[in-house]
This record gives C-alpha cells, sequence and structure tokens, in this order.
C-alpha cells in the first residue's frame, strides 16, 4: 500500500495501480481489514490521477462506506474529498457541493485530525466553493486549510526539511498560492 502512495505521489499512477493489484490477495489473505479499507481509496487516487473519473468515483464511495464501517470517519472523509473532485470534474457541481459541503462541515467541526492528506480535503473545499461562487466559504476553507499547514510545518524541527514540506507536496503549494493571492 506505502509504495502504492509513493507510486501515485511521483505521478506513475499505473505502477500505483499493479502495487495495489499485487496487495489485494495478499490483504485478503490475512484478513488485513484496515488495508483492504484503505485499498480502494489508494486506488482511487490512481484512477483520479489517470482521468478514470467513474472509475474513480466508485472507488471513492467504496472506500467511505469500508472506512465509515470501521469506524474511520476522518479516513472516509478523504474519500469524500476525492468524490467531490471526481464530481467537480465531470461537471457535476451541485454534486461536489454536496460533497464538499459534508466535508466542510466535518472539517469546522473537528478539524482535519485523522486525514490522510488534510491539506488536500482543504484545497478541495476550495476549487469547489470557487466553481459554485461561493466565496465566503472558498475564503474560509483557504485560511483554514493555511492555518493548518502551517501548524503542522511548525512543528517541523530541520527549517530545510520545513522548507521542503511547504514546497514539494503539490496541495501544500497549491494552499500556499490560494493564500497568497487572496492576501495580496
Amino acid at each position: 500500500l506505502n509504495l502504492a502512495l509513493v507510486h501515485w505521489r511521483i505521478g506513475d499512477a499505473s505502477a500505483a495501480q499493479q502495487q495495489l493489484e499485487t496487495a489485494y490477495p495478499i490483504l485478503k489473505a490475512i484478513g488485513e481489514t484496515f488495508g483492504l479499507a484503505i485499498r480502494p481509496s489508494y486506488l482511487a487516487l490512481s484512477q483520479e490521477q489517470l482521468g478514470d473519473l467513474s472509475d474513480a468515483m466508485r472507488s471513492f464511495e467504496e472506500a467511505k462506506r469500508a472506512l465509515e464501517d470501521l469506524g474511520l470517519h476522518a479516513l472516509a472523509r478523504d474519500a469524500l474529498a476525492g468524490m467531490a473532485r471526481c464530481a467537480l470534474a465531470q461537471g457535476s457541481k451541485e454534486e461536489a457541493m454536496q460533497y464538499a459541503g459534508e466535508l466542510w462541515d466535518h472539517l469546522e467541526e473537528h478539524g482535519a485530525t485523522g486525514l490522510e492528506f488534510p491539506i488536500s480535503a482543504y484545497v478541495t473545499c476550495v476549487n469547489v466553493f470557487d466553481a459554485l461562487g461561493e466565496v465566503e466559504k472558498s475564503k474560509e476553507a483557504v485560511e483554514a486549510g493555511y492555518r493548518e499547514l502551517m501548524a503542522r510545518a511548525d512543528k517541523i524541527g530541520d527549517a530545510e526539511w520545513c522548507k521542503r514540506y511547504l514546497a514539494n507536496v503539490p496541495e501544500h503549494r497549491a494552499i500556499r498560492e490560494m493564500w497568497d493571492r487572496r492576501a495580496g
């Protein structure tokens, strides 16, 4: 699973999918319920990266159900963010808003604790809110996402690692650019 995420992060979604296919029978054989629940989310990320949005949506939906069944509600919000991105990319703005609204409600109530891709969740909300002209919600999501990113960055003791953390993760760059645009 981790190797699949590495492949996805470096932009090799096909290799990520191969790793996930290899992992499936192993996870099944050992009864690894968490791995079986999170795997569709990782598969969906690679499908989304490849532009297979219908397949990605189905995989995100599967992941959301499986993670919620395990009581992993924060991780299920990562899948919900993916559903919002896919709906928006497919031109289903109202559906995207429904998913982003649910995600935003979670972020406002619980913060980003427990999400695997917390800054991505904020970026997703901003993009959906922007697409629907929800200016105030977009502004709130940018501010909250930026605060979350900087709070996490402040915990990194090494200045060079902190700089890399802020610069090398796509969603970190995105929220910082969104912040800069609104501040400027």
